[in-house]
């Protein structure tokens, strides 16, 4: 198939991506030509792809949607037709595949797991294997170096599968060939991905994604070099290396041959070197970009010159005379009536609000001194913790309590103070799963890694690039291991009882699978306030409106078996996951006690009810779906107040 035949889709994965799926495709047709099998049955272990799952599909299935795929990895996906286990295990029968590929997976074993790798993809493959890796040799390890030293000190980042490489050493490939005639099969190598390019498009690749709004620029240098160099890729010395292997002694049908007479054609008929006119082009496209960002800094810079210079006027202002007798009439006379105007028209504000339905609670809920009184009358005080601690130990049972949270771009302080509350927790048998969804601010990734080191109970995953917030805390949740799940945000807080109470509430209701608490509003000043004294569980009542919120806490094999988090429904992912887990269990129990602090950050949903109207249009999409799920003939509709929605029944 010729790359003017490639969707635009297939041509804008990033080009080593496409280039060693593309290898794959042809190697395919060539198989699928020779043996006359119009539809084949194939296996890709490792096929777990981002750049697939956010079209819900698999990648190998997009370059051959003819042919029958299955892809197995070892990370968590609702993706049809993929299926998640170890490439040292195969779940599968022998001979279960026609076609078995792999494609920068075998260098990722471990390489004490890698010929058991390897036995296992010829045990369930029928006919043929496909094995595509970088391999050891002096030239290749300095390239790799050079990469990831240059996203390490230039970039200040660290490519989590380049490390691998260097840790792990990449495999032998004469290594490789003696396992498979050890195996007695046949087998043909060809190099793929001229090294001297991968390591100019991996230099500069990575340094336009230091460059802000660069992605747009990014998927149109992959696709030019996807449409104009792919074939001339196959020429000079490879960085990858694909070794095609018969499962039968002879092969037949001159597969093997034809493949390496294929690639042979690419390798020998191209000039291996980018063209002018090509390189010329990229560079143009480089230059725009700089004098773009050249000219934001500028406006930035403008920005921030002029903000200076009116605060300077405003302090000279106030150090004159005037001002300050100003001030002082002020302060004698007009002071109280300012005072009194402002908590009348406050309040007329605050009424206004509850009328239009734009405030949770009313304007004569409990006020802060109350709330203050409350906690020091109700709750146990700092004193009696290491009592309570001393019959933690003496609980009956004492479950492993995984917190998962998923983390972007959340402010310093208030990441370390998120992880300080779990570090403050009287309850001691809990792990922290925390991933860092790909952030570009540094100081994430940073803390997360000194709190790390600072507790061996903190697992810390950091992605290479933005997943969402449903695929994040899925990456979580597959860090944990323990039997219950407790859902937490990157910027709030858990009170120190919060684990201590739910075991100890386990310990008297041992069915329960999901346990819910009490919560409160916590200033950017750590001050609590608005809290939410919630009813206990009502399926009607969480129809209208997510109320659960937090804390919630849920058996892990339960979660498992919905599936997760789900992408489609971001900004209501937790209301989503909440309804289906309440489908398949009856045991769902209140605590009710204040367990959680939810941070008011600026502009977030604690601090304001109507901060993301897209959240309220996704709960009445799930709301809808959920209903035909259960099989109700019943409408969706606006509540009075955002954030509540209303059941019709046809």
């Amino acid at each position: 198939m010729k790359t003017e035949n490639d969707s635009p889709q297939l041509l804008n994965y990033p080009f080593d991506l496409y280039q060693r799926t593309r290898d794959i495709r042809e190697i395919v047709e060539i198989i699928s030509q020779k043996t006359g099998k119009e539809k084949l049955r194939i296996l890709d272990v490792g096929g777990y792809r981002v750049e697939a799952e956010d079209r819900d599909d698999l990648l190998l299935r997009e370059f051959l949607p003819q042919h029958e795929i299955i892809a197995l990895d070892m990370i968590p996906s609702s993706i049809s037709g993929y299926v998640q286990g170890d490439g040292t295990a195969l779940p599968f029968k022998d001979k279960s595949f026609d076609v078995v590929v792999t494609s920068d997976v075998y260098e990722h074993v471990l390489p004490e797991g890698r010929n058991a790798f390897v036995e296992n993809l010829l045990r369930v493959s029928g006919e043929f294997v496909i094995l595509g890796a970088p391999f050891y040799s002096v030239e290749n390890t300095l390239a790799e170096k050079i990469i990831f030293e240059f996203i390490r000190k230039v970039l200040h980042s660290e490519h989590t599968q380049l490390k691998e490489h260097i840790e792990n050493r990449l495999p032998d490939a004469d290594e490789l060939a003696s396992l498979i005639k050890n195996n007695g099969r046949q087998f043909i190598s060809f190099s793929s991905g001229n090294r001297d390019r991968w390591v100019f498009m991996m230099l500069l690749k990575h340094y336009l994604m230091s460059i802000p709004d660069t992605k747009e620029l990014d998927t149109m240098l992959d696709r030019y070099y996807n449409m104009s160099l792919y074939e001339s890729d196959h020429s000079g010395q490879g960085y990858r290396t694909v070794f095609v292997i018969s499962s039968q002694e002879h092969d037949k049908n001159g597969i093997l041959e034809a493949v390496q007479d294929h690639f042979k054609t690419y390798s020998e008929n191209i000039n291996p070197v980018l063209d002018k006119t090509g390189m010329e082009q990229i560079r143009m496209l480089i230059d725009l970009e700089a004098l773009r960002t050249r000219a934001l800094i500028d406006q930035k810079d403008a920005l921030i010159q002029h903000q200076a210079q009116q605060i300077q006027t405003f302090q000279q202002m106030k150090s004159t005379k005037v001002y300050k007798i100003m001030q002082f009439f002020n302060s004698i006379s007009l002071s109280p009536v300012i005072y009194f105007g402002r908590k009348v028209l406050g309040k007329m504000q605050q009424a206004w609000m509850v009328i239009r339905g734009k405030r949770r609670h009313p304007f004569l809920s409990i006020s802060e001194k109350a709330y203050r009184r409350w906690i020091k009358k109700t709750e146990p005080s700092p004193d009696m913790y290491p009592q309570l601690r001393e019959q933690a130990k003496h609980f009956t049972h004492s479950p492993l309590l995984s917190i998962v949270v998923p983390a972007y771009n959340t402010p310093q302080e208030y990441l370390a103070k998120a992880c300080e509350s779990v570090l403050n927790q009287v309850y001691p048998n809990w792990e922290l799963c925390i991933v860092n969804d790909g952030s570009p601010q540094k100081h994430v990734r940073e803390t997360l890694d000194r709190f790390a080191r600072k507790d061996s109970r903190i697992k810390v995953k950091h992605l290479p690039r933005n997943k969402g917030i449903s695929r994040a805390t899925n990456e979580a949740i597959a860090l944990a291991a323990g039997q219950f799940i407790v859902f937490m945000d990157s910027d709030d807080v858990l009170h120190p009882l919060a684990l201590y109470e739910v075991v100890k509430f386990l310990n008297q209701n041992p069915e329960a699978d999901f346990i819910f608490s009490d919560e409160d509003k916590m200033t950017l000043g750590d001050v609590r306030r608005r809290p939410e004294f919630k009813p206990g569980w009502n399926p009607d009542l969480f129809l209208t409106y997510n109320y659960l919120n937090h804390l919630t806490v849920c058996r892990k094999i339960i979660v498992d078996e919905v599936g997760g988090f789900r992408a489609q429904y971001n900004w209501s992912q937790d209301y989503d996951l909440y309804l289906r887990i309440t489908e398949k269990t009856s045991n769902i129990h209140h605590i009710p006690l204040v367990l959680y602090h939810w941070r008011e950050i600026p502009n977030s949903s604690a601090s304001k009810v109507d901060v993301r109207p897209e959240a309220q249009a996704k709960c009445m999409e799930l709301l809808t779906e959920t209903l035909k799920r259960r099989g109700i003939n019943a409408v969706v509709k606006k509540g009075l107040r955002p954030s509540t929605f209303k059941i019709k029944k046809k």
